[in-house]
């Protein structure tokens, strides 16, 4: 689990939760697939909880596995981007809804970072 307070989230590696389970530690209101997600073979499932609203959801993706450590997402404004299996998904934090999901890589996306460009 990370805990996000600036932003009151928190994130789960939900590895061994199964969708329409009632034996999950935690239930989540909204799926999200990543991009061309094969949703029979899932290998990565991240859960975010936003500890204000109560409101959560999992994010799914299929391609190669990825876990939780403080450099699989970024928080930009008023969204958190973050890497789950070969995607990167760009959510906004007030209502947890979906902006953007991309391919970010063939295989898996480790770390996000923020750059800064001069001209």
């Amino acid at each position: 689990m990370i805990d996000i307070e600036s932003v009151s989230l928190k994130l789960f590696n939900e590895k061994d939760c199964s969708l329409n389970s009632t034996d999950n530690l935690r239930m989540y209101d909204s799926f999200y697939y990543g991009v061309n997600c094969d949703k029979n073979n899932v290998t990565t499932k991240i859960g975010i909880r936003c500890t204000v609203t109560g409101l959560n959801l999992l994010l799914m993706g299929a391609r190669g596995v990825s876990g939780l450590h403080d450099s699989c997402y970024l928080i930009d404004e008023d969204n958190i981007l973050i890497c789950v299996s070969d995607n990167i998904f760009s959510i906004n934090i007030t209502d947890l809804s979906v902006n953007w999901v991309i391919q970010g890589d063939l295989v898996t996306c480790f770390q996000i970072k923020k750059w800064k460009i001069y001209i």
